[in-house]
């Protein structure tokens, strides 16, 4: 992750985050993934529903919590910028 905040390539920092949401879902914090899937998205500034990940764990991500839940979790995400992608990891990637 560091390398590509580095790059600020803002697509490859969004399909890291995709990449996290789903291990996210597979470690039962589906609320984090929603957060980090509306991340993405506000980092790279677009949804982007050409990846069949997103379209995926999204899906998964939306089955897995009600509706209020996920626009919750994901007005929290959508507040992420470059500089603070690594507060919306730490709870999926902590050590």
């Amino acid at each position: 992750m560091s390398w590509a905040l580095r790059s600020m390539n803002v697509f490859c920092v969004g399909q890291i985050l995709l990449g996290i949401a789903e291990q996210a879902l597979h470690q039962n914090q589906p609320d984090e993934a929603a957060r980090l899937l509306a991340a993405a998205d506000a980092i790279r500034g677009t949804v982007d529903k050409s990846l069949p990940d997103l379209v995926r764990v999204e899906a998964a991500t939306r089955a897995a919590l009600t509706d209020a839940q996920f626009a919750d979790a994901a007005k929290h995400g959508r507040t992420a910028t470059i500089q603070t992608i690594e507060e919306f990891t730490a709870a999926v990637l902590k050590p």
